[in-house]
């Protein structure tokens, strides 16, 4: 199923999202604790003020939705990097497995709207304390990822962001307008 609201991503603005989330923690923090306060975040955004916070693709995977550029960014991927200019987080080693990141430096809060922050703040606040299964519960019964998941072709299909809006009317007006929203 295609997506019927594709917004345009903002490849700088979710670098700063992705520094954002992972500043919360001086120590570091894991790319799912990251990415599923993004994901919350822009569902919120969505439903509250007709656009996401990032504007990233999501994609079903084993453990639920993920915002895909976010993903790549966290895992440092050389083109993810490349379309930024940079990449201000680290990779910390954590026993044999590397799924910790660190921002180096502090978010630049100019790309981000009141309304961008409230939402993250709000995500943030929901998912902070959350163990691994309690973020994983908070979308795997979404119906955007069920439908998804249940007629997946590969190990992370493109999600239709029109199943994120609990609004019929707004769902609707946005299928003609998402192509065309700056995030």
């Amino acid at each position: 199923m295609p997506n019927e609201l594709p917004f345009r991503l903002n490849r700088k603005k979710t670098h700063e999202v992705v520094l954002w989330v992972a500043s919360k923690h001086e120590g570091g923090m894991d790319y799912y604790r990251v990415l599923k306060t993004i994901l919350d975040a822009d569902v919120y955004h969505l439903n509250e003020y007709g656009r996401p916070v990032t504007g990233d693709e999501y994609v079903a995977m084993r453990y639920g939705p993920v915002p895909d550029f976010a993903y790549q960014l966290v895992k440092l991927d050389p083109l993810a990097i490349e379309s930024v200019g940079e990449v201000a987080l680290e990779r910390l080693s954590h026993g044999h497995k590397d799924f910790l990141i660190k921002a180096t430096r502090a978010p630049d809060l100019k790309l981000l709207s009141e309304s961008d922050i409230e939402a993250l703040e709000r995500s943030w606040g929901r998912c902070k304390d959350k163990t691994f299964d309690q973020l994983h519960a908070m979308y795997a019964d979404h119906v955007a990822y069920k439908k998804v998941w249940a007629n997946k072709t590969t190990d992370a299909d493109v999600m239709n962001m029109a199943d994120f809006v609990e609004d019929d009317s707004l769902r609707e007006e946005l299928k003609e307008v998402a192509s065309r929203i700056q995030v």
